[in-house]
């Protein structure tokens, strides 16, 4: 029928196929998990964020407060300027709650309607978020 050797070589090729399978699919598991490092650096890089936007918020609340009295504040509403298109009045009036946003144009300030107000509001948080994650080391 067959040779004995032949069934001991047919079985040691099994084992090894058995075990490599075994090593694949833990290997696919790791990969779908991600990797240790991978995780650390996703931890890192979520408390960053947090820290960039944490920052971020502070800086926006004195810039809407206070306007831009410090040189971060002063590039992030440049650039906001920039791409809104005109220079921008913050003002909180006496007696009110909501921010009022004006454009200068020709030495006039308009009113920005609610719609342009939080579109200028996303901005900021878009232009201080990027200005933070880029001065940050």
């Amino acid at each position: 029928m067959s040779e004995p050797g032949l069934q001991s070589r047919m079985l040691r090729t099994y084992s090894r196929q058995l075990v490599t399978a075994r090593r694949l699919a833990h290997i696919h598991r790791i990969m779908r998990a991600g990797w240790p490092d991978d995780e650390v650096r996703n931890q890192k890089e979520a408390r960053r964020r947090s820290l960039v936007e944490r920052v971020a918020r502070e800086i926006i609340d004195n810039l809407l407060v206070t306007g831009a009295e410090n040189t971060v504040a002063g590039e992030i509403k440049a650039e906001l300027e920039r791409r809104v298109g005109a220079p921008l009045v913050f003002e909180f009036p006496f007696m009110e709650q909501d921010l009022q946003i004006f454009r200068q144009s020709d030495g006039t300030l308009t009113r920005l309607s609610p719609e342009e107000v939080q579109e200028v509001l996303g901005s900021l948080w878009l232009v201080a978020l990027d200005k933070v994650d880029e001065t940050m080391i």
